[in-house]
């Protein structure tokens, strides 16, 4: 739920929370002030009836010409109380009950003493009421629409400096090395909004250009000495004269010098693939993609003599940069290779929603949560450590899913499509 919305409907709920209680309030005080203008003109007509009474001595109905306004009931019983109550009569003119407000007393006349009620119509006080209250009502419901959309627009003209700092940071690339042009906002918080967001962001171009820069020199000074090494290495083996002793060391230099070089290249791709340094992106089709990579893996198949079953039961299009996809899908391939048991099986399943490589060999050594973190490997493998590493660093920033799991002395690695998640 947008902010705008929600703050508006919590400023109207509480709106009319509030509009009610007036609203009862009113009704109630309206009501009062109604019955004690009422019991005020009984109490005066009390006080005539009773001012009468003692210079005459006696009642004559037609003092009184309203129908049913006094009424005597002989009683034996008598106090000076005065007692006020709602009662209804019946309108024999209308047919219907119409609402009195009563005061009744008792009263000596002659030598009886009689339970004197007089009563007055409230009918008019109540539709007066009626009306009161229904306008009020009225009147509340146009005050809350009226509220409801000038406060909408107000917030809109408010929040639109925000709006705008929202947009231009949700389209903000960082590779594209852009500046992040925010309005002026004379709104002091969003301005100051505005004003660390163009810090940060100039500090995140100046670190990514710095990180970018790095990548790429050591990316050429560092393999420059390996190669040095690897060639001074194959000169070495190629002398005559050489102990088994001096054979077996510089073989040992050989390896190490290519498990560097391997090293430094799988960690210069992870760095180019977190800071989003692959810019071209274009829709692969995994289905030719697979067959081409079998044909280029062809040899490693036939040394280990695996069996290759590819099954297509789809067609998997991605959106991702071309040479990523080619290293995804190959350190998974070769990861198939590498662990499986010589003369096993390797099967390819594609998909509309991705693919999934399955392939015979040992159970896991390692735990497989931690399978695709860096520098994870058998005890026995002579790996980097970085194959799955950079599979999951790939699938992360391109918004797929992959899933390892272990069935049937089989190992599953199931690539998943989901919802695109580019970000800076």
């Amino acid at each position: 739920m947008k902010l705008l919305t929600k703050t508006t409907l919590y400023y109207l709920g509480f709106s009319v929370i509030i509009y009610l209680s007036i609203a009862v309030a009113f009704y109630y005080v309206t009501e009062y002030l109604v019955y004690e203008d009422v019991e005020t003109k009984l109490l005066s007509e009390k006080k005539d009836f009773e001012t009468f009474t003692e210079n005459n001595g006696l009642w004559y109905k037609s003092c009184y010409f309203v129908q049913n306004k006094i009424e005597f009931v002989p009683s034996v019983y008598h106090d000076d109380k005065v007692v006020f109550i709602d009662t209804l009569l019946y309108d024999k003119n209308n047919y219907q009950l119409i609402p009195f407000r009563q005061v009744t007393f008792y009263e000596k006349l002659g030598s009886d003493y009689y339970k004197i009620h007089i009563r007055k119509s409230l009918i008019e006080s109540d539709k007066l009421l009626k009306y009161l209250t229904y306008t009020l009502l009225i009147l509340m419901v146009i005050g809350l629409s009226v509220t409801y959309f000038v406060q909408r627009w107000i917030s809109k003209g408010i929040w639109k400096p925000f709006n705008n700092t929202l947009s231009k940071v949700k389209s903000f690339k960082l590779t594209k090395e852009q500046e992040l042009e925010l309005s002026y906002s004379n709104i002091y918080e969003f301005e100051e909004l505005n004003g660390v967001l163009n810090k940060m962001v100039r500090k995140m171009q100046k670190d990514y250009k710095n990180l970018k820069e790095f990548t790429q020199n050591a990316s050429h000074e560092m393999q420059t000495p390996v190669a040095l090494i690897n060639a001074r290495v194959e000169e070495l083996i190629q002398s005559k004269n050489l102990t088994d002793k001096q054979v077996y060391l510089i073989q040992e230099i050989n390896n190490s010098s290519n498990r560097i070089s391997k090293l430094t290249q799988g960690l210069l791709l992870l760095s180019k693939i977190e800071n989003r340094q692959f810019q071209e992106i274009k829709n692969v089709d995994f289905d030719v993609l697979i067959k081409r990579k079998i044909e280029e893996l062809e040899e490693l198949f036939s040394h280990k003599q695996l069996k290759v079953e590819y099954e297509k039961n789809g067609n998997f299009v991605f959106y991702i940069n071309p040479d990523l996809a080619d290293v995804l899908l190959n350190n998974l391939i070769a990861n198939a290779i590498k662990h499986n048991f010589f003369g096993g099986t390797i099967i390819i399943k594609l998909s509309d929603d991705g693919f999934e490589i399955i392939n015979t060999g040992d159970t896991l050594s390692i735990d497989p949560k931690t399978m695709f973190q860096r520098f994870r490997k058998g005890k026995t493998s002579l790996s980097t450590g970085l194959g799955l590493a950079i599979v999951k660093q790939i699938c992360d920033v391109y918004g797929l899913s992959i899933e390892y799991y272990y069935q049937n002395k089989l190992h599953h690695m199931k690539v998943n499509r989901e919802e695109l998640v580019i970000g800076l």
